[in-house]
């Protein structure tokens, strides 16, 4: 089980703050302080951790979201050519997040005990933004374009970025980055798209 210490860093934790940008630290204080009260709840049944931790080890290095890719290829009847671009968007949105705003923002993880009831693989870089929900929400966005699967992409994106939280590695205001910034990345994907669909009518 993970206890949760701290939730931000002092200066965020300081209501008081009077430097630019303090109303914005205690309001983000104020979600994650709610956001943990709620995992914290979650984390008394055995059962709902098993399924959190499950969708958390899922989330590692987008392996779902590759395997979803094909799944939708295989709905689609469409050949291997067609996963190309979802999966290109997926390692761009990584290089994106991890090599780019994670060292930008440069925000410590959530001070835990580390003491898992379940296999976790432990992160060792910064916390903001969560590139699991990060690659959850495009995935979720590109994949769920005229798919009758849509609601399950959806519902996989948001469980695993919750499941980030409940394990104790991420803040939920990482986590609700995360997905708007990955939610922004899945639009400007299927816009791309379509503009080379339009793009290669019209010089046929």
């Amino acid at each position: 089980m993970v206890v949760t210490r701290g939730l931000l860093d002092e200066e965020v934790l300081d209501p008081a703050a009077t430097a630019p940008g303090g109303r914005l630290r205690s309001a983000v204080a104020a979600f994650d302080a709610a956001g943990e009260g709620a995992c914290r709840r979650l984390r008394a049944s055995t059962s709902a951790s098993r399924v959190m931790y499950l969708l958390s080890e899922l989330g590692d290095d987008g392996r779902v979201w590759i395997l979803a890719t094909f799944v939708e290829a295989t709905r689609r009847r469409r050949s291997l050519g067609w996963t190309l671009p979802p999966l290109m968007w997926l390692g761009a949105e990584s290089a994106f997040v991890n090599l780019g705003l994670k060292r930008v923002a440069r925000r410590s993880r959530p001070a835990t005990v580390h003491e898992h009831d379940f296999r976790l693989r432990v992160p060792s870089d910064t916390s903001f933004p969560s590139g699991h929900a990060a690659s959850g929400a495009l995935m979720a966005v590109i994949l769920s374009e005229d798919s009758p699967a849509a609601p399950l992409w959806t519902a996989l994106a948001l469980g695993i970025g919750i499941s980030r939280v409940h394990v104790g590695v991420h803040h939920p205001s990482d986590v609700a980055a995360g997905w708007a910034v990955g939610a922004a990345l899945g639009v400007l994907a299927r816009r791309s798209r379509r503009w080379f669909r339009e793009s290669g009518a019209r010089s046929s």
